[in-house]
C-alpha cells in the first residue's frame, strides 16, 4: 500500500483509532502508515505497517474482522 490508498475497516481490528469505516493513507515511512478520513487531511492515527498488513491478510482469509483495500492510490 502507498499514500492515497483507501481502506475499509470491517469489525474490530484492535488498532486504536481505526474503527469500522473508511480511511485513507496520507503518508508513510519505512515502518508506519498515517491515516485520515477519506476526504480529510488531518491525521487520525498512525500504526506499524506489519500490524496493518496482518489485518489485511486476516480479511483476505475470510475473517469478519479485518482491513480491505478499496482503492490503491
Amino acid at each position: 500500500m502507498k499514500s492515497g490508498t483507501v481502506i475499509k475497516v470491517h469489525g474490530w481490528v484492535m488498532l486504536k483509532g481505526l474503527e469500522e469505516g473508511m480511511y485513507r493513507i496520507i503518508s508513510q515511512d519505512n515502518i508506519s502508515y498515517t491515516f485520515a478520513k477519506p476526504k480529510g487531511t488531518k491525521a487520525i492515527c498512525r500504526h506499524y505497517k506489519s500490524s496493518v498488513d496482518g489485518k489485511l491478510e486476516c480479511f483476505n482469509r475470510g475473517d469478519l474482522n479485518g482491513i480491505e483495500v478499496i482503492f490503491e492510490g
